[in-house]
């Protein structure tokens, strides 16, 4: 199946302090490109935040509603989405990208969403790949993007839960987190 990936990258990153998430360093890597190293080189990519520099060739797309969540960056990527599915990945979830093209496959006919799900059963919708029609759909079933939660989203959605080990999952939100990630 031909897809693309969308990563969000527009967030304020305010449990760091105010720092732009997407160019924080975990060793000579900034974040964003960890993310697209583990995308297949083939792979169109979209990034909802600003213009940064980066590791590949992407298409930044504005926010249109700024720090209105995940659900809102997403609302801002879809229109330029032309590829029947695409993985959705958080820029502070370097680890993440490399399994998506894993979960592909499971994007069945009876399905709009594979969703990896960890071990304490919970749901990471910003590790997942979705059908980009039913998403369209699901964006026009909810009031307002900005705000909106994931979880309202995929409630719109037939989701196809994937079992994982979480390690992949693993973000990074808080200076702890920074540190830890930085050790490994």
């Amino acid at each position: 199946m031909d897809w693309c990936a969308i990563v969000l990258a527009g967030g304020r990153g305010s449990r760091l302090g105010d720092v732009d998430k997407a160019t924080l360093r975990i060793g000579s890597d900034q974040l964003l490109d960890l993310v697209l190293a583990g995308l297949p080189r083939a792979t169109r990519v979209l990034v909802a935040g600003p213009t940064r520099t980066t590791s590949r060739l992407v298409e930044f797309v504005a926010d249109q509603t700024p720090f209105g969540g995940p659900v809102a960056g997403l609302a801002s990527s879809l229109p330029l989405v032309r590829e029947p599915a695409f993985a959705l990945l958080a820029v502070d979830m370097p680890d993440a990208s490399a399994s998506v093209a894993g979960l592909v496959g499971s994007l069945t006919p009876d399905v709009d969403a594979v969703v990896p799900v960890t071990p304490d059963g919970h749901r990471q919708p910003l590790a997942a790949v979705y059908r980009t029609t039913a998403v369209r759909a699901a964006l026009a079933g909810l009031d307002d993007p900005f705000g909106a939660s994931m979880r309202r989203m995929l409630s719109l959605l037939r989701v196809r839960d994937i079992p994982t080990s979480g390690d992949h999952l693993t973000d990074v939100d808080t200076p702890e987190d920074l540190a830890r990630r930085r050790e490994r």
